[in-house]
């Protein structure tokens, strides 16, 4: 299996492998643990039942990042190879899952300007004005303030507006952009 970057296409399918592999290697290992204390002593009250249950957490929360990812998909490849047109130098970062209290926002693609972003939003419709709530205050707790955040839920829509920031905004700097995609991979899946 082929690593996929955070941010580029196919990152979310690829993230899901990653972490049902996770899952399967974490229990698998709190499962043996346990096994070897029944089989040493002949028990389950003894040190290393401890040691096990201990493992069940880092395992568990494995385990959850896998249940909050299956239901997204990343975003298929004619879609990524239109919006990269219409982008034309405007990076793009493709594949997020935002994670709030509230829920999970999915973001199949985000066109980035100096001050703009600009995202096709692959989750419920309604959420859309929850999820750009959640990014603009992910933003400014970076002290990004300055950054206007709009999500589409069509498609063609989305591939007019970022044909019109692509002919009117200048991309982010190398540093602004690597500054994105770093917080991005701090508070997405």
């Amino acid at each position: 299996m082929k690593k996929i970057p955070s941010g580029n296409t196919g990152y979310l399918d690829y993230k899901k492998k990653v972490l049902l592999i996770q899952v399967l290697i974490s229990f698998g290992i709190v499962a043996a643990i346990f096994i070897c204390g029944l089989i040493i002593f002949h028990t389950r009250k003894n040190a290393v039942t401890i040691v096990a249950i201990v493992g069940v957490l880092p395992a568990a929360r494995c385990l959850v990042n896998y249940i909050v990812a299956v239901p997204h998909k990343s975003l298929a490849i004619n879609d990524a190879k239109d919006i990269r047109e219409c982008a034309g130098v405007l990076p793009v970062l493709y594949d997020y899952v935002f994670t709030a209290k509230e829920g999970s926002y999915p973001v199949a693609a985000f066109a980035l300007s100096e001050n703009t972003m600009c995202g096709l939003y692959s989750g419920k419709p309604e959420d859309i004005s929850k999820a750009e709530k959640h990014i603009k205050s992910m933003l400014k707790s970076e002290g990004l303030h300055k950054f206007s955040v709009k999500l589409f839920s069509d498609k063609t829509q989305y591939l007019e507006r970022v044909k019109e920031m692509s002919g009117n905004l200048t991309p982010p700097g190398e540093t602004g952009l690597s500054r994105l995609r770093s917080l991005f991979e701090s508070i997405t899946l």
